[in-house]
């Protein structure tokens, strides 16, 4: 029997965009996901940014980043 039983293989653009979808759907159950500033703070400097209309792309972007870092560090690559 093959290790690949019962798996689909996807294109790694296929995943990327499906994955960018769940992310989307998770913001939409969940708002409070949404990162809506960005604080940089050192022992004598403190900076709030805020997001914006960019908030909602900049939070997917982010967990498709981590998501992705994550896929490739433990070696399976997606699999």
């Amino acid at each position: 029997m093959s290790a690949d039983a019962g798996q689909i293989r996807l294109s790694a653009y296929v995943r990327f965009i499906v994955l960018f979808a769940i992310v989307f759907v998770a913001i939409v159950i969940d708002p409070l996901l949404i990162l809506n500033t960005l604080d940089f703070s050192t022992s004598n400097f403190e900076m709030n940014l805020p997001l914006g209309f960019v908030a909602v792309p900049f939070t997917a972007l982010t967990v498709v980043g981590f998501v992705n870092a994550v896929n490739l560090s433990d070696g399976i690559n997606g699999q």
